[in-house]
């Protein structure tokens, strides 16, 4: 039997210590279980994994552990609950030992494969040497057009309405799918705080906005957690677009992370290097106009536990076109 957590205190710390981000923080945990779902948390022989059990047709289901496990959990499948489940799906920030996860499958990545991360422990001059040119004269463009910068007030229910208006007409006008506008509440109440200062010790979400004459033009859903200030989703409008506005919002929510002590800014997903034809090229173009390092993360894997019902999943995974 791994050795179940079921009190937060030493969590995040830990977390924190082996390289891990929000997706591993106790609080995300809280956000799964507000929208209904089992998390269990783990620790053993220095290792650790927060994960969350998803359902799947026939009464059956996996468990899922975001951006974990941190270090290794030999035994993680030996839990009589875990054990029940068709499989165990991992996403390591290292290639999982076979030792450990032997017979281990690469699948399809949940979160993003690929990001970008900008170093926020240089002087500002250098973060906008290193950027495109372009991009620091649309800075500078929305500067003196008269654009504002500004983040919203914590639990501010305005705040989630301008957001989701944005956002629905983002994902129509790009042809993508968004959660749901309960789950974006969800978040913003289970991870609520103050990033200069709360986001140190626990993951702290906030939507950040660029503004023109009183309409927002761009927003940000940003989480600030440990040393990291992560651009988890964003949202624009058609309007005034020759403003420029999610230039300068970039630029500003990195001057802010800075100033409140974040060392990175992640931009969180981005096509792989060279994939011109992938869904996200446009958007990934415009996150390396801001500069930063390209970082690639070692994948998906699921850790098969019924080796029937996970081949029938996995051929009905085939058949989606997964």
């Amino acid at each position: 039997m791994i050795g179940r957590v079921t009190r937060s205190e030493g969590w995040n710390e830990d977390v924190l210590r082996m390289g891990g981000g929000f997706l591993q923080a106790w609080q995300w945990g809280e956000f799964q279980r507000a929208l209904g779902r089992e998390v269990l948390n783990v620790r053993e022989n220095g290792g650790m994994a927060q994960m969350i059990r998803m359902n799947l047709p026939f009464g059956k289901s996996y468990w899922y552990a975001p951006r974990g496990p941190l270090g290794q959990l030999p035994s993680l499948k030996m839990d009589q609950d875990v054990a029940k489940s068709l499989f165990i799906r991992i996403e390591p920030s290292e290639t999982p030992d076979a030792r450990f996860f032997a017979g281990a499958k690469k699948t399809h990545d949940v979160q993003p494969g690929q990001t970008l991360i900008v170093d926020l422990t240089q002087d500002p001059e250098a973060i906008l040497a290193a950027m495109h040119e372009k991009w620091r004269y649309n800075i500078r463009l929305a500067e003196r057009k008269g654009v504002k910068v500004y983040i919203a007030g914590e639990r501010d229910p305005g705040a989630l309405d301008v957001f989701w208006n944005l956002l629905e007409e983002t994902t129509e006008r790009d042809r993508f799918r968004a959660h749901d506008k309960e789950y974006y509440r969800s978040m913003l109440e289970a991870l609520a705080g103050a990033p200069s200062t709360d986001g140190k010790t626990r993951p702290v979400a906030r939507l950040v906005f660029a503004e023109h004459d009183g309409r927002v033009l761009a927003a940000n859903f940003m989480i600030y957690f440990g040393d990291t200030a992560t651009y988890l989703h964003g949202a624009s409008s058609r309007a005034r677009r020759e403003l420029m506005a999610p230039h300068l919002l970039h630029w500003t929510a990195m001057l802010d992370a800075k100033a409140w002590g974040y060392d990175d800014y992640d931009f969180w997903g981005v096509a792989p290097e060279g994939a011109d034809d992938h869904p996200w090229a446009g958007i990934t173009r415009f996150k390396r106009g801001f500069g930063g390092k390209y970082v690639a993360y070692p994948g998906t894997y699921d850790v098969p536990l019924d080796r029937f019902w996970y081949g029938l999943y996995s051929t009905a995974q085939k058949l989606r076109g997964r």
